[in-house]
């Protein structure tokens, strides 16, 4: 059915493909995937340190983020997760979704925060936007 779809808007020339490699497929996504299975091999890390059990993974558990930042934010991602199961148990028993609103925006709050840096990398960040946005303002100017 799809594939009909497709064939049609390519003969009505509505649609163009071309073929490409797998690689080509799998390199954008490769930055991405190499987050979520650091990210999960944390996650393991936690609990066999704390002697939790979780079922087999192919990846295996490792304290890999010497930096605090990114721990930090793989442990708020997991207090985000559990947290949302709170609230929307919440908020279906009040038939309100603000309870699940407002029970969750103290968690993003700090979520963010986290997920931001430290404020020298924030600050940083801002700085060469701001540079930026300058000389395209005075490249404009020079015109």
């Amino acid at each position: 059915m799809i594939r009909d779809l497709l064939e049609k808007a390519i003969a009505a020339d509505r649609l163009h493909l071309k073929p490409i490699d797998a690689n080509e497929v799998v390199q954008p996504q490769a930055s991405g995937f190499n987050h979520r299975r650091d990210g999960l091999a944390y996650r393991l890390y936690l609990a066999t340190s704390k002697g939790k059990w979780y079922p087999q993974k192919r990846v295996q558990p490792k304290l890999q983020h010497r930096d605090k930042w990114l721990q930090g934010r793989h442990e708020m991602r997991m207090i985000l997760a559990q947290e949302s199961h709170l609230a929307f148990q919440k908020a279906l028993k009040a038939d309100d979704f603000s309870v699940f609103v407002n029970h969750m925006e103290p968690f993003i709050h700090r979520y963010r925060i986290v997920s931001d840096g430290p404020l020298w990398k924030r600050l940083a960040r801002r700085s060469q936007r701001f540079v930026k946005i300058l000389f395209e303002k005075l490249a404009v100017l020079k015109g």
